[in-house]
């Protein structure tokens, strides 16, 4: 997961951190965008909860990973 603000980014960090559950949530307009700042990894957090179904590739990343997709 990665942010294009370094002080967003080292916030969300600082909750997935303190997370007993770590749940991303995630619309659809993040999907294939890489920013600049790094916040985690995808087997940093637990759930992804987005908007639209994720795309195939990285939801099979994400499953290997152990993390949950939601689509709400």
């Amino acid at each position: 997961m990665t942010d294009f603000r370094l002080d967003e980014g080292a916030t969300e960090r600082v909750v997935l951190d303190d997370a007993s559950h770590r749940c991303v949530p995630a619309d659809s307009g993040r999907f294939g965008r890489t920013a600049a700042h790094r916040v985690c990894a995808l087997d940093d957090f637990h759930t992804l909860i987005t908007d639209t179904p994720f795309p195939a590739e990285p939801h099979t990343a994400l499953s290997r990973a152990g993390t949950d997709v939601i689509t709400a």
